[in-house]
């Protein structure tokens, strides 16, 4: 039997993996933005010490996307509480507090993860094909 935040981190998952085909396309439309209007309009020919500005500007979005996708879970707790009400459903089951809050960090922690493997999966087939 499943106990503690587990239940939590598999439920957030699930979750997750039925509304992966949405969320993509919302976790990368921010960094490419930056990127093509950063990255390819204005810094196409900044060079600083033989290096390029998309070299400085990828690792930089990259920790955006994390950091916004660690951050997105707060903005999810809050709305799944005041509109969905799944607070008082895990107050009513036997999962402390603090497994709960665990089981959401860890799952906030898993689509950051997610999200920064799909930017630099892209980063590197747009570095392979589209850079010289």
């Amino acid at each position: 039997m499943i106990k503690g935040f587990t239940a939590v981190y598999l439920r957030e998952m699930l979750l997750l993996k039925r509304r992966l085909i949405k969320l993509i396309p919302s976790w990368s439309v921010s960094p490419l933005l930056y990127l093509i209007a950063f990255g390819y309009a204005m810094g196409r020919e900044i060079t600083i010490d033989g290096h390029t500005y998309m070299e400085f500007l990828i690792p930089g979005l990259v920790a955006m996307s994390s950091m916004t996708q660690a951050f997105a879970i707060a903005t999810e707790i809050n709305v799944a509480r005041f509109y969905w009400h799944i607070f008082e459903e895990f107050q009513a089951a036997p999962i402390s507090n603090f497994s709960y809050v665990s089981g959401e960090v860890l799952a906030g922690i898993t689509r950051a993860f997610f999200s920064i493997f799909g930017y630099y999966s892209f980063r590197c087939i747009v570095w392979r094909y589209f850079v010289i």
